[in-house]
């Protein structure tokens, strides 16, 4: 049985019962990462500390100092993602593309504890 579902942000369709489809578990944890890190600070209504400062960096020289962000995205995932614990974020970036990879940890509904990673670029799109 699943632990954790949500709906799924493609919106698809249940074939059969026509209901929307729902994400569970490690698929569930990494959409609420994209969707935290996806969403700028202030972008919602009442959440004004929901989301990261990750779009800021999208048009900055790559040179620019990445500790910041990091700082950043670690904060936001703390704070609006309590089923996770990151464990490390390596921000890497070309020419092209942005990537950030998040290692976590989380605890599965047997209660083991699990380590995933998930990969947020700048070519993610809305659609996960």
């Amino acid at each position: 049985m699943a632990k954790y579902k949500d709906i799924d942000f493609k919106f698809s369709r249940n074939s059969f019962t026509g209901d929307l489809n729902i994400v569970q578990d490690s698929n569930a944890i990494k959409q609420s990462i994209k969707n935290i890190i996806l969403n700028m600070k202030g972008e919602r209504s009442f959440k004004y500390e929901f989301g990261s400062a990750v779009q800021r960096m999208l048009f900055e020289p790559s040179s620019v100092d990445t500790l910041p962000i990091v700082n950043d995205i670690q904060s936001s995932l703390s704070s609006n993602e309590p089923r996770i614990t990151v464990t490390e974020i390596k921000f890497s970036s070309d020419n092209e593309e942005m990537k950030l990879n998040i290692i976590y940890e989380h605890t599965l509904s047997t209660g083991d504890i699990v380590t995933e990673k998930t990969t947020v670029s700048s070519t993610t799109s809305p659609g996960y």
